[in-house]
This record gives structure tokens, C-alpha cells and sequence, in this order.
């Protein structure tokens, strides 16, 4: 998007925090609400390139929670995490069709566990509120059920045809559309609904000069260029605020 389109887009942001809602993103992280989400995250999972799994934070928490605490509170605030800590390896896991073209393969982005649980921290600071920020008729967050959305279909075909109405529904594919992301929109957007400063910053950390390398045949390429769909949990959040706030010009 250019300037003037994404002013335009950004009038349709009616929906804020509330003051309250802002003193729950800004309070400071606590070591417990660290091993909330630590214990959280799923278990027997591929770890990033620092080949460290979320099973090793669960056994020596007692033993890791005061340094990673430190640790946790310097990158919240906006230090630059580690190369590692920033670099995803990317390993090809192939889907239906013809395998010797590279859309059939999917990237999976393997992640630093520890960069992946301040992600999981934050996710689940925004997760809740935002049910009172996305339109109604979104239901991909905890608290709405896919359910509701073939219900609402079902009753406006029945209404329309009823009524002898015309109409078209609409099924968009988005391909990639994570990487898609402009952020410079969507932290405009934040901007607009009053998340704090402190939380753009810390979104901002997670997604800032991030790199990735490709495990192809057990050999890993070379560090390519920054990309900005890697995944992490928070990252589905920030799209469905990007998608509340462009849907609804498209008719």
C-alpha cells in the first residue's frame, strides 16, 4: 500500500483499547507468566539452529529462570535479540502434486524456542482482547467458533433466496499470506486502536532483521536475505488485525 491507501484504509479503525486494556499489555513481564508459557507450548517439536528444545527450558527452569528472565526483559524492551536468536532455518515439507516445482514444497520455519516463547508471552498478553477489536463476523480467535461463521452463511442464503435477493459469496485463497504483511500498515494500525508503545516495540523486536537459511539434504544453504513471515504465534494475530481493517472495502 502507498501513503494515501493506507489512510484510507486506516478510517475504518473505529475500534480502540481501552485504558484498561492498555495497562494489561504494559505491565511488566513476571517470571511466572514466563513458565506459563513455556508450559504452554508443545513438546516434541524440531528446535531452531541453536538446537535447544522446549523440553530443556521445562527441566532446568529452576535452574535457567533468573538469567532467562534477564535476558527476556533486555529484548522486551527493544534490544537486538541474537543472530541466532534471529535466524529461522527453513526445511521443505512437500505437499500433493508435482514435486519438482517449488510451490509444492511448504517452508516451515524452525525457531529459536527462546525467541518463540517471547512470542507466545505476548500472544497470549493480545490474544483476549481481541475479541472487542475484530468485527463479529471474524471468528478465527479463541472465544468464536468456525461453527458460527457456516451458520451465518446458511441463514443469509437462506434470507436471500427467500426474498428473492441477488448476491455472491466470495472464497478468497491467500497464498503466502503471512509474508504479505505490510508493517508499516499494521503497526499504523496498532498505532490507531492505542496499543502501547511498549508493545509495538516488542513486536517490532521479534520481526526486525530477521534472517533464515534453508536445511536442504541435511546441509543448510547460506543466510539469505531478511524475511518476515517466520510463524511465531503472535503473527497470526497481527493478520487478522490487518485483514479486520482492508476486508470490508472490497465491494
Amino acid at each position: 500500500f502507498d501513503e494515501p491507501t493506507q489512510d484510507y484504509f486506516l478510517n475504518f479503525v473505529t475500534k480502540t483499547l481501552t485504558h484498561h486494556e492498555q495497562q494489561i499489555l504494559e505491565t511488566r513481564v513476571t517470571i511466572n507468566e514466563i513458565f506459563r508459557a513455556i508450559k504452554d507450548m508443545n513438546t516434541n517439536k524440531s528446535p531452531g539452529i541453536d538446537g535447544i528444545p522446549i523440553e530443556f527450558y521445562l527441566k532446568y527452569w529452576d535452574i535457567i529462570k533468573i538469567e532467562l528472565y534477564e535476558i527476556f526483559l533486555y529484548i522486551i524492551d527493544g534490544l537486538v535479540p541474537s543472530e541466532n536468536q534471529r535466524t529461522a532455518v527453513l526445511t521443505l515439507i512437500p505437499k500433493e502434486g508435482d514435486l519438482n516445482l517449488l510451490k509444492t514444497w511448504r517452508p516451515v520455519s524452525l525457531i529459536c524456542c527462546d525467541i518463540k516463547i517471547i512470542a507466545k508471552i505476548l500472544a497470549k498478553r493480545i490474544g483476549p482482547l481481541l475479541y472487542s477489536l475484530l468485527s463479529e463476523n471474524q471468528h478465527c480467535i479463541l472465544g468464536k467458533s468456525i461453527i458460527d461463521c457456516n451458520t451465518k452463511m446458511r441463514d443469509i442464503m437462506f434470507y436471500t433466496s427467500k426474498n428473492n435477493m441477488t448476491g455472491a459469496i466470495i472464497n478468497v485463497d491467500w497464498e503466502k499470506a503471512f509474508d504479505r504483511v505490510n508493517w508499516n500498515f499494521l503497526f499504523k494500525i496498532f498505532k490507531k486502536m492505542k496499543f502501547p508503545d511498549f508493545v509495538i516495540t516488542w513486536i517490532k523486536t521479534l520481526y526486525t532483521d530477521v534472517q533464515s537459511l534453508v536445511l536442504i539434504n541435511g546441509h543448510c544453504s547460506k543466510k539469505l536475505m531478511s524475511i518476515e513471515g517466520s510463524g511465531k504465534d503472535v503473527l497470526c494475530l497481527c493478520f487478522s488485525l490487518l485483514f479486520s481493517k482492508t476486508h470490508c472495502t472490497w465491494l
